[in-house]
């Protein structure tokens, strides 16, 4: 038993460091088919998509597994916090996982700067048995994540679009922005320097 939940372990961090290298070599390729500049009919979903949410209140669905803090301990540093990261991360998506990868590192970013912001994942799999080592593996261990097995969090706000599954809230958990930082440059910038405005 555990020699297989060893061998699956590796499998995963293959596939993670695979995935990494076909991002960096088809990342600017997807993105540019994603997101065409002069693509009208995209520019006006996304801001129909951006009005609509704006100053919503999102749902943090907690019936699922917290892994990292008990629920009581999430529950009161989201609501203590002024600003809060809140995104979701399909696992079973190897892609997918790098995500965790680009938040992890904007959270050290942000600790370099002085700023300190609490940030939530939901992250979804069909296979919890792989999904609580790899995170153990992935993910900081001071930071919360919540096992969504059934993508609660996805269905209860209606955010089935996985370029609008990334948000800033703040303490009344009301959307600031949203958006995917992890396939735009542009809306990265905009989530460091709203935090850090936040901070000053």
């Amino acid at each position: 038993m555990i020699t297989n939940q060893k061998k699956s372990i590796t499998r995963w961090k293959i596939i993670w460091q695979w995935s990494i290298l076909f991002a960096v070599i088809g990342g600017g390729i997807s993105y540019w088919v994603i997101h065409r500049p002069h693509d009208d009919e995209w520019e006006k979903y996304s801001r129909q998509t951006v009005e609509h949410f704006y100053g919503r209140k999102l749902i943090l669905p907690m019936q699922d597994s917290v892994q990292n803090l008990s629920t009581i301990e999430l529950k009161n540093i989201l609501t203590n916090s002024r600003l809060k990261i809140v995104t979701y991360v399909d696992v079973d998506c190897s892609i997918c996982m790098l995500k965790l990868d680009f938040w992890r590192k904007f959270i050290q970013n942000l600790t370099k700067k002085g700023a300190r912001i609490s940030i939530l994942i939901y992250a979804h799999s069909t296979r919890k048995e792989n999904l609580i080592p790899l995170m153990e593996n992935i993910w900081p261990q001071d930071q919360p994540w919540i096992y969504d097995q059934y993508k609660n969090f996805i269905i209860t706000n209606e955010l089935y679009d996985d370029h609008f599954q990334s948000l800033l809230l703040n303490q009344k958990n009301e959307i600031i922005l949203i958006g995917d930082p992890t396939l735009n440059k542009g809306m990265e910038k905009l989530f460091m320097k709203s935090i850090l405005s936040y901070s000053e």
